[in-house]
């Protein structure tokens, strides 16, 4: 089987059970982007030291810079977990607006009723329905329409629940306070330019050793590796919502040429950028 062909088999996420025997206290779940649905009972859930309940029925998203702690489980609390790999995750990126991020940042178990998740039910169902198929090639699409569109409605119920304006300037306000989101906030504007990660720790004013410290611990990637992320998403939108070529790219995102960004792409991709326009095309 090609490298390819197995990519294709993957659905890019785990679902996992949970329920008070398999969480220990203070278990934490973190780096990457998970969708949690509670089955039965009832648990606190710790997002950013925010303390909410957690109840049969409810959902809630949690990003790969959040926190999230749950305890004080009911003796019959059990929830599911879809754990989406981070590599996964970046095929998401580029068909997201940022101001949907913003948005899922402030998801939590007390965001929303109850009673507006009838939608995401279907959704998440076939999430699960998805993770469970064997041998069909186009098993990762799949996975990635349904994520796509779970996050769509999420996003639309989230935006009527809160007020964006104060959400977004909160959201801008704590991407100040971290070393992390910063280096974020720096990738996003000069990943097409600089690809370089002594530039990003000389912007931040600390090592590149310290930058490589702190982005391990809290992502388990190197900056290199996350910076990199930032490019091939670039990459990819621009295959699958342009019709720039090769030459093209390589030339807005500062590559000497495109056989040096052939190389590059296909390291993460697994396929030249001509193919992969190809296949997600269709």
């Amino acid at each position: 089987m090609t490298k390819e062909q197995d990519e294709n088999l993957r659905c890019g996420f785990k679902i996992i059970h949970l329920n008070k025997d398999s969480l220990k206290d203070d278990f934490l779940f973190g780096n990457t982007i998970s969708i949690f649905k509670c089955i039965c009972g009832s648990a606190v859930v710790d997002k950013n030291d925010n303390k909410y309940h957690f109840c049969s029925g409810v959902h809630f998203v949690v990003s790969e810079t959040s926190q999230i702690i749950i305890n004080e489980c009911s003796d019959d609390f059990s929830c599911i977990e879809c754990r989406i790999d981070i590599d996964f995750a970046t095929e998401l990126y580029p068909y997201l607006d940022s101001k949907i991020w913003y948005i899922l940042d402030y998801s939590h178990p007390e965001s929303c009723k109850v009673d507006e998740f009838y939608m995401l039910d279907i959704i998440f169902g076939q999430l699960c329905i998805v993770s469970e198929i064997d041998n069909f090639y186009y098993k990762r699409q799949m996975a990635r329409h349904t994520l796509l569109n779970y996050i769509y409605v999420i996003y639309n119920i989230l935006l009527q629940n809160m007020d964006v304006d104060k959400v977004k300037h909160e959201s801008l306000s704590a991407l100040n306070n971290s070393v992390l989101d910063k280096f974020y906030i720096l990738c996003s504007q000069y990943h097409s330019k600089e690809r370089n990660v002594d530039f990003y720790a000389n912007k931040l004013h600390i090592s590149k050793r310290h930058l490589y410290n702190i982005a391990f611990a809290s992502m388990k990637q190197s900056p290199k590796q996350l910076l990199d992320g930032f490019v091939n998403g670039t990459i990819k939108k621009l295959l699958l919502t342009s019709s720039l070529s090769i030459q093209q790219i390589a030339d807005m995102l500062n590559f000497p040429d495109q056989s040096t960004l052939r190389q590059f792409f296909k390291r993460s991709a697994g396929m030249s950028p001509t193919k992969y326009r190809k296949v997600n095309k269709q």
